[in-house]
């Protein structure tokens, strides 16, 4: 007898759940098995059929990286209002017919496909015209090219007779959840929970009978290491055997449930929605680690074992130090821990706007399952999610900032000993500094040579070329001293204009040229122009032959001056000036903020060549391995509200942070929340925003949950893309049961391991792991 998927999922094997549960994460990622796009690189006529079905991670992929280039680089000039070459570009339909001279995109063959060529400049035509697109976007073009160039159909290509809002006004995830009647069933004396009624009615649609119940060995080992992850003892095995009480199974989840392991297991699963790491991601040249993820870590594990309510669970992730304040909780309230949540993630070299995007992912796919990050760029193409309704949450975390706080007052030996720790790094740092600022003021000349040629050029015999471990290391000095010289090519520097005649001459015009233009600048007689004394009498006596003797004298010249500053402060520390003129000409130059000698104090890091360098992070390191100690106390990774907060979030247009558009307030989203939502009031509305998450008619909150924690007991869930609830889901199988559980789930108090009780103790899940055909 064939089998619908329906009467599949009633019959899922539950062992599955448990063979595979360790590879599986909250996140969905082991979903159902996905189809591939179609390949056709035939006609252009072929090219234009109806987008074919997509995997969710082909979509992902499409909205995440190809889209967002189509509308920063391309849909200004290939576009709903100007197709230059008759070519459009948001539409796929359209784009895959191509322009007037044909196809720009074979999929599966970025090679033959123009649209790479043209971007990559690689022919006459080059778009854009003015500037090559960045190279990671032309990447990511030809990555998708290779994959089929899957692009998901947009509802102004779609065949429905319904926008967005009218298929999001019917769409099962956004309906109130609603408490169902349970179905009549014709095997009463199968049922063990009221969630058995809704998996046998199914089946009897079908005409199809329940698999055979596993035997208790079996159903015991499952049960195991579904909830603690680690299979029964011997002993375990053999009480649960000879106990014929008629709750013996009862007793065997409850043991199980209150086991520290359980905390652990069902831990392990949420932190993997929470993009849980150690560290940082790719962060340039900061410390990756993060020192505290450990506390959010046995946060959860805790909050878990102690079944602490979903809802709470996830209004202290979100605003917990928010909900202390106002009960005007004691300092060190271990609930800031719960943070960790927001502040544990990838820090994206720093980017502000990419963390907070992550953010939003975060909270919205794992609580209310929508792909909110979608509108980051443009209104979401295929749920009722637009623009403004990211701003309204990205003001949220923008109104929000950063904060250790410490959950334990730490102990005067740990104080001391970091200070200790944390001065070897300050007095390195100020020890480099002093040393790159006194290389650089008797090292000018060398400086002004590499801006003419290159840092390869500096002499080894130099006070720069001794400190240089690596040629390459100084080039972020260099790139300085170029910007610095070119501002002041374009008018007279009675310093600097002497260099800039002989740096533009070839080796070739100095030996004709030198001699009397050296003789000009030692006359120095053209008040109009007049340069520095000291520096005209660098070329008395013999020309310089190159560029390199000139770079010499230069650098001779200014550790003179330096020598004589360095002396007189000596003898007079409050000496303000030397007394020749034109050395104190010479010494403003080399102390002016404005001379790239002169570098913050808090950049010194920027400019360390590789020996010193690796010496701080060494320094670095044994600090954050001492607030990381068992003598550290823990800290939470928290965040708070800003000090200043605006009363509106602009919207970036296309994305762009650099274009701001119309101002939108701090508020949830529009498709849950419905036409009569507040914005926010308090602060940065993070404990408003998890409010409106864990209201008890928020349509998406327990329906998700339920979800995934089905999910990780059979293997599938009753809706199969677990973080995308959103119009492109599939149905539930069983929406009764999902609202069934889901409304038990909020009656109950959220409590998580009530819904285990629920699942486990089912004749739906003691059925065995037999495959029938």
């Amino acid at each position: 007898m064939k089998l619908t998927r329906l009467a599949k999922l009633a019959l899922l094997i539950p062992l599955v759940g448990i063979l595979l549960a360790p590879l599986v994460g909250l996140d969905g990622s082991f979903a159902a098995e996905e189809k591939q796009p179609a390949t056709d690189t035939k006609a252009t006529k072929a090219e234009t059929k109806p987008a074919p079905e997509i995997s969710a991670d082909d979509a992902d992929y499409f909205e995440k990286h190809i889209r967002p280039v189509f509308i920063a680089h391309c849909v200004e000039c290939h576009g709903d209002k100007k197709q230059e070459a008759g070519l459009r570009l948001d539409l796929r339909k359209l784009a895959m017919r191509g322009g007037d001279e044909g196809p720009v995109i074979r999929a599966g063959k970025p090679d033959e496909s123009k649209l790479i060529a043209v971007l990559s400049h690689a022919g006459d035509i080059q778009m854009p015209p003015d500037n090559k697109m960045p190279p990671e976007a032309i990447a990511a073009l030809t990555t998708w090219i290779e994959r089929g160039a899957p692009w998901p159909e947009s509802p102004a290509e779609s065949q429905s007779e319904h926008s967005i809002a009218d298929a999001a006004a019917k769409h099962w995830a956004f309906q109130p959840v609603r408490m169902p009647d349970l179905p009549n069933v014709k095997q009463r004396n199968w049922v063990q929970s009221p969630l058995d009624q809704f998996i046998l009615a199914k089946l009897e649609e079908q005409g199809i009978a329940p698999s055979a119940p596993a035997d208790r060995r079996t159903w015991l080992r499952r049960v195991s290491v579904d909830l603690t992850g680690l299979p029964p003892t011997l002993a375990e095995v053999e009480a649960f055997l000879n106990d014929a009480s008629p709750d013996a199974e009862a007793k065997v989840v409850d043991r199980l449930l209150a086991s520290p392991r359980y905390g652990e297991r069902w831990g392990r699963h949420w932190l993997d929605l929470a993009r849980y790491a150690d560290t940082k991601g790719y962060v340039f040249q900061e410390n990756r680690d993060y020192a505290y993820a450990y506390v959010y870590r046995d946060w959860v594990v805790q909050a878990l074992n102690q079944d602490m309510p979903y809802d709470q669970f996830l209004t202290l992730q979100l605003a917990a130090d928010r909900l202390i304040s106002q009960n005007g909780a004691a300092a060190y309230d271990p609930s800031l821990a719960a943070m960790g949540f927001t502040t544990i993630g990838r820090r994206f070299l720093n980017s502000k706007f990419d963390i907070i995007d992550d953010r939003i992912d975060v909270v919205m796919r794992t609580t209310q399952g929508l792909t909110v990050a979608c509108a980051r760029c443009h209104d979401h193409k295929f749920d009722p999610i637009p623009t403004a309704d990211y701003y309204s949450l990205f003001g949220v975390f923008d109104a929000s900032e950063e904060q250790l706080q410490p959950l334990s007052t730490p102990s005067a030996e740990y104080q001391a000993e970091l200070q200790a720790r944390e001065a070897k790094v300050t007095d390195r740092l100020q020890r480099e500094h002093q040393q790159i600022e006194r290389v650089g003021r008797q090292s000018v000349g060398q400086y002004l040579l590499a801006t003419a040629y290159d840092a390869t050029k500096i002499s080894r015999d130099s006070p720069l070329g001794k400190a240089m471990a690596d040629s390459k290391e100084i080039d972020r000095l260099v790139e300085r001293w170029k910007a610095f010289v070119e501002r002041r090519t374009k008018s007279h520097h009675a310093i600097l204009s002497p260099w800039n005649a002989f740096a533009v001459m070839s080796a070739d015009q100095f030996a004709t040229k030198s001699p009397e233009l050296s003789k000009q600048f030692a006359e120095n007689n053209n008040e109009a122009a007049r340069i520095n004394p000291r520096i005209a009498e660098l070329f008395k006596g013999e020309a310089p032959q190159n560029l390199e003797e000139l770079a010499g004298r230069f650098d001779k010249l200014f550790a003179e001056v330096d020598q004589q500053w360095g002396d007189l402060k000596k003898q007079d520390p409050k000496a303000i000036a030397l007394a020749d003129p034109a050395a104190e000409e010479l010494r403003q130059f080399l102390y002016d903020e404005a001379t790239p000698l002169n570098i913050a104090a808090d950049e010194t890091e920027k400019f360390l060549l590789r020996g010193p360098r690796n010496e701080v992070r060494r320094l670095r390191k044994l600090v954050i391995d001492w607030t990381g100690s068992k003598s550290a106390p823990r800290q939470a990774m928290t965040l708070v509200d800003a000090s200043a907060i605006a009363p509106m979030t602009n919207i970036f247009i296309r994305g762009n942070t650099s274009r701001p558009g119309a101002p939108v307030p701090r508020q949830f989203l529009s498709v849950v929340a419905g036409e009569k939502r507040q914005p926010f009031q308090r602060g940065s509305g993070r404990l408003e925003l998890a409010r409106a998450i864990t209201r008890q008619d928020n349509p998406l909150t327990a329906r998700v949950m339920v979800n995934r924690v089905w999910k990780l007991h059979f293997g599938e869930g009753l809706v199969r893309t677990p973080s995308d609830f959103g119009l492109r889901s599939d149905p539930p199988s069983h929406p009764e049961l999902l609202d069934y559980l889901a409304s038990q789930f909020m009656r109950q108090g959220w409590s998580m391991k009530q819904l285990h009780r629920w699942i486990v103790l089912s004749a739906t899940y003691r059925q065995n792991s037999v495959f029938r055909s």
